[in-house]
C-alpha cells in the first residue's frame, strides 16, 4: 500500500451493520488488466458481507474520492457509452420505467452530460437533472442544450418550491459512488408523490462475468478481484447484489416493483482510448458472449415509496 493516501479499517457493513465479511481477493492500480501506467501503488482488499451480500473495500481507501474527479469532470475523456449512440447505455433502463410512467415530471440525479435528460426529453418528458460537475453541466447546455442545477440534492431542494414532486426519478450509477447511498435515497422522499417511481441503475458487483474474471485469476494465481475498482475508472468502492440492494431500499422506506440484470456491453465508464485495437476487440466480445448468460452486468429497479 502506498503512503500517500490514509487507509481506515472498514469492520461493518454499510447496508446491515453486520461485522461478518469474506475477502474476495485484492484490488488496486496494478491489480487489473490494461492498468494505466503509474509510480503509486494503491490497493486494498475487497470484501463481501455473508450476511446481505454487499461488497466493499477492507481497509477503506480515505479521500478516495479526490482520485476520481478529474475522471468525471472531464467531459472530453468520459463516456457513458462506448456507442456512437449514447442513448444505447441508457435503453434498458428507460424500457423498464416507460412500462409505468410514459410521461411527466423527471429528474435525473447525477444527470452527468446530460445525456439521458436530452434522450427523455425527446422521449416528450419534462426534465430536470442535478450534477455536481460544473464542466459536465455547461456541457450539456453547450452542447445539448439541456440546463442542470449544479450541486448536490439538498441544494436543489432548497432551490425549487416547497412541497414540488417529480413522476420519476432516476438514479442511473450513483449509488456505487456515494459515502452514504441511505442518507440520498432518503433525501428523495420529500419529491416523491405516492404515484412517484424511482429507478435505480448500478453495477451488479456479482455479475457471471466478474464471477468467471475471479475463476480466471486465480487459476493464474493472482489473488485479485474484479468485484470493484476504487482506484482506477470506473472508481467503484462499494458494490451491489440484489440482495443487498433489495435490503438497502427495503431500510429506506421503498418497495420493488420490478428488478432484474442486463447486459453492459452498452455502458461506458472507461476512458476514452484506453481499450483498443485487439483489446477492445477482446473485451467487447468476452462482454457480449457472457452477456447471454443469467445474473448479468447490470441491475435496474422500479420502487416507489412504501405505503
Amino acid at each position: 500500500m502506498s503512503e500517500d493516501l490514509d487507509f481506515e479499517i472498514n469492520t461493518h457493513c454499510l447496508i446491515c451493520g453486520s461485522p461478518n465479511q469474506r475477502i474476495l481477493g485484492r484490488r488496486g492500480n496494478r491489480e487489473f488488466m490494461n492498468a494505466p501506467e503509474t509510480t503509486i501503488h494503491l490497493s486494498t482488499n475487497i470484501v463481501q458481507c455473508r450476511e446481505c451480500s454487499f461488497i466493499y473495500c477492507n481497509p477503506r481507501i480515505l479521500d478516495a474520492e479526490n482520485l476520481e474527479k478529474e475522471h468525471y469532470n472531464n467531459p472530453i475523456s468520459y463516456l457513458a457509452s462506448e456507442s456512437t449512440l449514447v442513448e444505447q447505455a441508457f435503453t434498458d433502463g428507460f424500457a423498464t420505467l416507460i412500462k409505468y410512467k410514459k410521461v411527466g415530471k423527471l429528474l435525473d440525479v447525477g444527470a452527468g452530460k446530460g445525456e439521458f435528460l436530452s434522450f427523455a426529453k425527446r422521449q416528450g418528458f419534462l426534465v430536470n437533472g442535478i450534477e455536481p460537475s460544473p464542466l459536465f453541466c455547461d456541457y450539456a447546455e453547450s452542447e445539448l442544450g439541456i440546463q442542470i442545477f449544479c450541486g448536490e440534492l439538498i441544494s436543489f431542494k432548497k432551490s425549487i418550491p416547497l412541497g414540488s414532486s417529480y413522476d420519476v426519478v432516476t438514479l442511473f450509477h450513483v449509488l456505487e459512488h456515494v459515502k452514504d447511498p441511505a442518507s440520498i435515497l432518503s433525501e428523495l422522499v420529500s419529491i416523491l408523490s405516492s404515484g412517484s417511481i424511482l429507478y435505480i441503475e448500478v453495477p451488479n458487483a456479482d455479475a457471471t462475468l466478474l464471477k468467471i474474471v475471479d475463476i480466471f485469476y486465480r487459476i493464474i494465481r493472482k489473488g485479485w478481484s474484479s468485484r470493484l475498482s476504487p482506484v482506477h475508472p470506473p472508481f467503484h468502492s462499494i458494490g451491489y447484489t440484489k440482495k443487498s440492494l433489495k435490503l438497502l431500499l427495503k431500510n429506506t422506506g421503498f418497495e420493488i416493483i420490478e428488478i432484474g440484470t442486463f447486459t453492459g456491453k452498452n455502458r461506458g465508464h472507461q476512458v476514452k482510448g484506453r481499450f483498443t485495437g485487439f483489446s477492445s476487440i477482446l473485451r467487447s466480445f468476452v462482454v457480449k458472449t457472457i452477456g447471454l448468460f443469467p445474473n448479468k452486468e447490470l441491475i435496474g429497479t422500479v420502487v416507489r415509496l412504501r405505503n
